[in-house]
């Protein structure tokens, strides 16, 4: 069953859990460009790759990740309209955080804190508010771009 959590106004969304493989097709291409397209938008570094080296190379990785068997997609979406995605999260292991991803209007709504576990041990991905998070709410969680 999906958890339901009210957003600013009437909007209800509901958290939907897959497996990276399991994730519907209508959804696929939503996570994998945002995730692409934000982590190039939110890390400094990543901006400094040649734009069609990145985009070419990050897809394929993005798509790497999702193959994986432990990885679980966590979508918010609104209640009356699931096809409408506001954000999502990736997790493996329950513990490794890999991305999460909230609409920019729709943040501070409480959709990220919904979609991510609160034993996350370990970071694949940092981004400028990622950075900020985390020596708030994991303090104790480690960054490695190699999980």
């Amino acid at each position: 069953m999906a958890d339901q959590q009210t957003i600013e106004g009437p909007a209800v969304f509901e958290i939907h859990c897959y497996g990276g493989k399991d994730l519907p097709s209508q959804y696929q291409n939503v996570v994998r460009s945002r995730w692409v397209r934000t982590y190039r938008n939110c890390n400094d570094m990543m901006k400094l790759v040649f734009p069609p080296a990145y985009y070419s190379a990050y897809s394929v990785y993005v798509k790497q990740i999702l193959a994986r068997p432990l990885v679980e997609v966590r979508l918010a979406v609104l209640q009356e309209d699931p096809d409408v995605v506001l954000g999502f999260s990736i997790t493996e292991a329950e513990n490794v955080l890999h991305y999460v991803e909230v609409k920019r209007d729709l943040r501070r709504n409480g959709i990220a804190t919904a979609l991510v576990p609160n034993e996350i041990k370990w970071f694949s991905h940092i981004t400028k508010t990622g950075l900020k998070i985390w020596s708030r709410k994991y303090p104790e969680a480690h960054f490695s771009p190699f999980i």
